[in-house]
């Protein structure tokens, strides 16, 4: 097989935050949007594609509109259901919770190399404080890792019961109750070469 691109050229892509500090999303075609309310006592999943193997150092996630509690972030496995069709399935990592009574980027230190392939990056809450979104205009996941408009389509979100929301991620992820698509709250990962 012939690689036109050497594999140290394929990266994910960042976004900065104000103070350099650059986060990856990969997958992930567009830009920052405005701030979505989350809603309490349920479980969002983000699907992500990584085209190599990366380690990540941080999990985040930023608030724009605090609320007095916390937000728990975690890390699903990809499940590929009788249907074909891709969704989070058992439960990789669960970091736990940061504070979000105050606004700004909360992050929690991690230690996780990541396979090629789609992972999906997992947030609840037990309050509804206001995150950073982002804008997907082709609201696609590029799962041959080909770009924005590659052939297969994904929801962007999807989002499950789970009460309180600061409780442990429920293994596996439950069924959803919500799809999102174009616009909806991240959750980023920072790798260990822009730590």
């Amino acid at each position: 097989m012939k690689v036109s691109t050497p594999l140290r050229e394929i990266k994910p892509q960042f976004i900065t935050d104000e103070s350099g500090r650059e986060f990856v999303i990969p997958g992930y075609h567009g830009g920052l949007g405005a701030g979505v309310t989350i809603v309490a006592d349920r479980v969002y999943a983000q699907p992500i594609w990584l085209e190599i193997q990366t380690s990540f150092v941080k999990i985040a996630v930023e608030i724009l509109t605090l609320a007095a509690g916390s937000v728990r972030l975690g890390l699903y496995a990809d499940l590929i259901d009788f249907n074909q069709l891709h969704k989070p399935g058992i439960i990789v990592t669960d970091y736990g919770v940061v504070d979000v009574s105050t606004t700004g980027i909360k992050e929690i230190v991690i230690s996780d190399t990541l396979n090629r392939g789609l992972h999906w990056l997992a947030y609840s809450s037990d309050v509804a404080p206001i995150m950073q979104g982002l804008t997907s205009a082709p609201g696609r996941v590029p799962l041959d890792g080909s770009g924005g408009n590659a052939g297969t389509t994904l929801n962007n979100i999807i989002r499950g019961a789970h009460a309180p929301g600061d409780d442990p991620l429920p293994n596996p992820f439950p069924n959803a109750d919500a799809l999102f698509t174009p616009a909806f709250a991240v959750a980023w990962l920072a790798p260990d070469f822009y730590a």
